[in-house]
């Protein structure tokens, strides 16, 4: 239902507007933009940076929760976009959390799945239940292996 989705808070949506939060107030300070507007990018950005590593973390599993419902409750499929964004623009930098998440991130043979456990649907009559439900993605490869290379 649209009401609902319109009510969850996805990890990767998140991180972008950390990141324009953060970009904007740079780029405010590079134009010469009004210190107050700078400064109220830089609060929104920390502030949305602790919203998220205090909400979406999850101690027991070790990574950060794909999304919090509509109802406040953390979904925790693992979703190898939002983890890597999360190491890629420093949302995360405790070296703990960081070495658990490449500890008790799931792989598979060839790389990161997009999201994992897979969503069970149910029985779908001919439409495949696997568009980003446990699959590999070579972008999201790509973004793992940034952000691998960034926590080294």
């Amino acid at each position: 239902n649209g009401n609902a989705v319109g009510r969850t808070k996805a990890l990767s949506t998140n991180i972008l507007y950390y990141s324009g939060y953060t970009i904007a107030s740079q780029m405010g300070k590079e134009i010469g933009a009004a210190e107050d507007e700078v400064k109220k990018m830089l609060t929104k950005a920390t502030m949305l940076k602790s919203a998220i590593r205090s909400r979406f973390w999850l101690p027991d599993l070790g990574y950060y929760a794909y999304f919090e419902d509509e109802k406040g409750e953390l979904i925790t499929q693992m979703e190898g976009l939002g983890v890597s964004l999360a190491l890629i623009d420093e949302v995360e930098q405790d070296q703990d959390r960081i070495g658990s998440i490449f500890t008790n991130i799931p792989t598979m043979e060839y790389g990161l799945p997009c999201l994992w456990p897979q969503f069970y649907l149910g029985p779908r009559r001919g439409i495949p239940s696997y568009y980003h439900n446990g699959l590999l993605w070579p972008f999201v490869q790509g973004y793992w292996a940034m952000a691998a290379a960034k926590s080294k």
